[in-house]
Order: structure tokens, then C-alpha cells, then sequence
């Protein structure tokens, strides 16, 4: 999760830094990616993350290491 967000960071500071580039209008101040965005997407990211995960992993605890591997094949 949190090497996708800084994947995902990067490539957003990329991004906008490519279209800062670009002659703009006057009335568009460009792309700005600040600091505290960029922490509040990376928490958002691991709160859906782990929030995603805890299901699955609970239902995984619950089975018998036997029973579990029976449905592998």
C-alpha cells in the first residue's frame, strides 16, 4: 500500500510539474502538489488499504490450516 501511494506520488508530482510546463492561461495557477496533500492521500490510502485487507484476513484466521489448503487446487 504505501509503495503504491509513493509510486503514485511521484507520478502526481511528475505530472503536474510536465503541465507546469505548458503554456497555460492566465487564470490557471498550474498544478500544485503540497506536502499536506500529498500526506492526507497517503493516509487515505493506507486507511482504505488496511480497511480492505481486514476481512479477508479475519476469514483466513478463522480456518483450519487443512481445510484452508483443501481448496487450493
Amino acid at each position: 500500500t504505501l509503495l503504491s501511494g509513493a509510486i503514485g506520488l511521484i507520478a502526481a508530482l511528475t505530472f503536474s510539474a510536465l503541465i507546469n510546463l505548458l503554456p497555460l492561461p492566465a487564470r490557471f495557477a498550474g498544478m500544485i502538489v503540497t506536502w499536506r496533500t500529498a500526506a492526507f492521500s497517503i493516509a487515505t490510502l493506507t486507511v482504505i488499504g488496511v480497511a480492505a485487507a481486514t476481512y479477508p484476513a479475519r476469514r483466513a484466521a478463522e480456518l483450519e490450516p487443512v481445510e484452508a489448503l483443501r481448496f487450493e487446487m
